[in-house]
This record gives C-alpha cells, sequence and structure tokens, in this order.
C-alpha cells in the first residue's frame, strides 16, 4: 500500500470519527406515545411523543423516526402501538439523525416501563 493511499485512508477515517452522524446517540427520556403515523414514503413511521424526547443534537426533536430499515422494526412498531394504545411509559435510545426526514432522531430501541416512576437511566 502507497504512503499516498495510507495518507488518504487516515485522513478519511479521521473525517467520519468527527461526524455527528458518527458520534451522535442519546437516550429517550421517559415520555408517553401520543401518535403513531406511518408515513407515505414507505420508509418509515413517526412516533410523536407528549415531550421533547430525545437528547439527540437533531435540527428537529420530535416525532422520533424508526426507519423500516431497523433490524428490530416489527418489534419496535409494536411496542409503539401498545403504548399509544395503553398511554404505557416509554424510554429508549436514538442513534443519530435522519436527514431525509427533517432531521429527526432515528429511535433505535424503545423501552416500555412499568410505572412512569419506574427506574431509567
Amino acid at each position: 500500500m502507497t504512503s499516498t493511499r495510507l495518507a488518504l485512508i487516515s485522513f478519511s477515517l479521521a473525517l467520519l470519527a468527527q461526524s455527528p452522524l458518527a458520534m451522535a446517540h442519546g437516550w429517550v427520556s421517559k415520555t408517553t406515545v401520543q401518535r403513531v403515523t406511518t408515513h407515505d414514503w414507505g420508509d418509515s413511521v413517526f412516533i410523536y411523543t407528549s415531550t421533547l424526547a430525545s437528547t439527540e443534537a437533531c435540527e428537529g426533536k420530535n416525532p422520533l423516526v424508526l426507519l423500516r430499515s431497523n433490524p428490530q422494526f416489527k418489534e419496535i412498531y409494536a411496542q409503539a402501538l401498545l403504548a399509544v394504545t395503553t398511554g404505557a411509559t416509554i424510554g429508549g435510545f436514538t442513534y443519530g439523525c435522519d436527514a431525509q426526514h427533517y432531521n429527526l432522531p432515528i429511535l433505535q430501541r424503545l423501552d416500555l416501563l412499568a410505572t412512569p416512576d419506574a427506574p431509567y437511566p
């Protein structure tokens, strides 16, 4: 491998490490689901919460975007429907901002909490 190629790879990795998407992640604070919307784009579901739930540094804060490409899509979608139906308190984890959908937080994990005062990160 030439030194030029090695320098280019090192530079690319350094840029990637500084990317907000590479470093972005945050907890979803305790909240309730107010609405679940299947968007006509077909690649995502919007989960509207009662508060601005994510600590993600995205331009938009609410709703949370659940992408169909998430390996746990069916499970998280089912949890969101259960939460909106029952009024259950949720938490979760976001990872990155979805530039295709108004720069909203991307939901990676959804946690159903037994009670609003249940211990949570």
